[in-house]
């Protein structure tokens, strides 16, 4: 027995539904040995009926093309049933359900699911032919559904999910520089355009690529950048800042200082190591300034920690006190004067020979 996209109030109850095999009462359209199917459909109720003994699966619900957009919220009550004589797993199977469906299971006898086979994992779901014209898939629900390249938020922070369900291929966001502009795309690449120097990576070409707005070897899965003179920054999607570029004054927050292009590679940030410290308090922001012998690297947390690296240019730039003997300074937290803690959650801002900060209104 079988209900395949409906969509009206309906009643199964009473019923004895045993021994489906082959293209017996089981089947709908391939799918062979099920005593009772929902298929993309709501308002059903299922009550006192006995299903056993089929060849493959008791009871199936499946919605996975339901349009809950379109057609509302799916709604299936399950009550006073005894299915049983399926195996593990297979006496009751709800597979797709959307999270605003209500699937009600009340009053029946039913063997519980036994545990999975050792390093075998959850059953796979089961498969289900629609026929040539299925449901369409439900767009704006979250998840991504067969001929939806997203959903929703589902690809998280910094990936565009257009209205079509398909990914955006724009830009994100934009920096620019004295002759050149980068910008963060949706896809998680870092393009740039204009006059490409250190900043751009050591594999452009400067008589070839000024106008190509090709993307930065290797850069993927970013959400903002920042670029100076000679060296670039960037926050991937996992809130961890990269840089790249020229490293003369440490701006690329790794040592020891050298005057050569390097290719990009994470920051290491003191007592950040692990994974959580950065799902817990992401970097949202970096930011660069500063030419050959001045240049530095910031970078702010969610929660407002600023960090900063590179070279202090003998005048405090970085806010973490006067270098000794104008060496540069690998990421530190900055401090305020009285060596006290800050949290920066309005905004920060980096030039050729300062940093600024705004807190609550005041200036800095």
């Amino acid at each position: 027995m079988s209900f395949m996209n409906s969509k009206a109030a309906a009643t199964v109850a009473n019923n004895a539904i045993n021994n489906a095999w082959g293209d017996q009462g089981g089947q709908l359209l391939s799918n062979q040995g099920i005593g009772l199917m929902a298929v993309d459909s709501s308002g059903l109720t299922i009550d006192g009926n006995t299903i056993q003994d089929n060849s493959f699966i008791g009871l199936l619900i499946d919605l996975a093309w339901w349009d809950t957009t379109q057609d509302g919220t799916a709604v299936i009550t399950v009550r006073n049933n005894t299915v049983n004589g399926h195996g593990s797993r297979r006496n009751f199977k709800r597979q797709f359900i959307p999270q605003d469906a209500t699937i009600t299971n009340e009053n029946n006898v039913i063997p519980p699911d036994g545990p999975d086979a050792p390093g075998s994992g959850p059953p796979p779901p089961v498969s289900v032919t629609r026929g040539d014209s299925p449901a369409p898939p439900r767009c704006g629900d979250g998840a991504v559904d067969p001929g939806e390249a997203c959903d929703g938020n589902d690809l998280g922070l910094g990936r565009g999910c257009k209205s079509d369900c398909t990914i955006s291929q724009g830009v994100r966001q934009l920096t620019s520089h004295t002759r050149e502009i980068c910008g963060a795309h949706y896809d998680g690449t870092i393009r740039c355009l204009g006059m490409p120097g250190d900043h751009f990576g050591r594999q452009w070409d400067p008589q070839t690529d000024r106008n190509s707005f090709e993307a930065i070897p290797n850069t993927l899965d970013f959400r903002h950048v920042a670029i100076a003179d000679i060296h670039g920054c960037g926050v991937k999607e996992d809130g961890r800042v990269w840089c790249w570029g020229n490293n003369a004054t440490r701006q690329l927050g790794r040592g020891p200082a050298v005057d050569q292009v390097l290719d990009l590679e994470p920051v290491h940030f003191p007592g950040l190591d692990n994974p959580e410290a950065y799902q817990d308090n992401p970097f949202v922001s970096v930011h660069t300034a500063g030419d050959g012998p001045t240049g530095h690297s910031c970078a702010r947390q969610e929660q407002g920690q600023v960090w900063c690296w590179g070279s202090d240019g003998t005048i405090g730039v970085l806010g973490l006190g006067r270098a000794i003997n104008n060496e540069p300074f690998s990421p530190q937290p900055i401090r305020r004067s009285d060596d006290q803690s800050i949290l920066i959650t309005d905004g920060f801002w980096t030039g050729l020979g300062f940093s600024c900060a705004s807190v609550d209104g005041h200036y800095y």
